[in-house]
């Protein structure tokens, strides 16, 4: 088996005297889209910044591609094929969409790949074929958020992080925003997925990761998304249409520790436990 494109392992961050993760560890198989799910303040932002140099870790170590990044730069690792696209979308507003474009490209000097990349930007989104003229303050969330993916993949990152890029999105443009990631996943972009819409998060990752409080509670795919256990605590968040959907796309032999689905009494233990890890009571 290959060695992950991306390893995190224990680290802690902290803002001030508030530390805010806990030994977070992750990895992330290359050409992969995984997710990171949890409530507001569960530390999944923050892992984000901590993986794209906006923050660096107190503690711990990170590996991308087999080289130590934890102390590098933000724009040292936008160079070595980091891409964040952050929550809010943060586009420069009084710049064209073709201007913003073009500046997520700013650390590369070969153009005649840059106006290819240009042109793969604006077949995923036609919208912003129909706008580059027009300053990005003037467009709708939606298609800002369409421009501040655009900008990111114009980096040509190996590793696409994406925080939040449903938010405040009507549930069209949700849809078609997860398209296009599946899409970008297909062209060779590794993605994490930072997402509050469990159920379309869900649909596209391969793997995912549980955080409370800074800590991750849950993890593996194939486990925490088929489990019926699992499914039965978090069916607020995981309907169980997508479930079954990726129990069937995964088709995985059920571990020796799972609890028959007829042994009530034995249910329902575990899924209090399940309960008090990630709700803590």
């Amino acid at each position: 088996m290959s060695p992950p494109l991306l390893r995190v392992n224990e680290i802690q961050a902290e803002y001030g005297r508030l530390r805010a993760l806990h030994d977070v560890s992750l990895e992330v198989p290359e050409g992969s889209i995984v997710a990171l799910l949890g409530a507001n303040g569960a530390g999944k932002t923050t892992t984000l910044r901590a993986i794209s140099g906006v923050l660096h870790p107190t503690r711990g170590t990170i590996e991308f591609d087999g080289k130590r990044i934890e102390r590098m730069c933000a724009d040292q690792l936008v160079r070595l094929g980091i891409a964040h696209v952050p929550e809010g979308r943060q586009v420069f507003p009084e710049l064209t969409v073709y201007e913003n474009l073009r500046l997520g490209a700013y650390t590369r000097r070969d153009v005649r790949a840059i106006d290819k990349d240009l042109q793969r930007v604006l077949d995923y989104f036609p919208r912003l074929r129909e706008r580059l003229a027009q300053t990005a303050g003037t467009l709708s969330g939606g298609e800002q958020q369409m421009l501040a993916i655009g900008r990111g993949l114009m980096a040509k990152p190996r590793l696409l992080l994406l925080d939040e890029p449903s938010l405040g999105l009507a549930p069209l443009l949700v849809k078609e925003i997860f398209h296009i990631i599946a899409e970008i996943r297909a062209a060779g972009t590794t993605v994490v997925l930072v997402e509050q819409n469990a159920h379309m998060a869900l649909n596209v990752a391969d793997y995912a990761y549980l955080l409370r409080a800074g800590r991750v509670v849950l993890s593996d795919s194939r486990y925490l998304l088929s489990h019926p256990v699992i499914a039965s605590v978090f069916c607020e968040a995981i309907p169980n249409l997508v479930v079954w959907r990726l129990l069937r796309r995964h088709k995985t032999p059920p571990r020796n520790d799972r609890v028959s689905s007829h042994d009530s009494s034995a249910n329902l233990r575990q899924r209090e436990e399940v309960r008090r890890a990630y709700l803590g009571h």
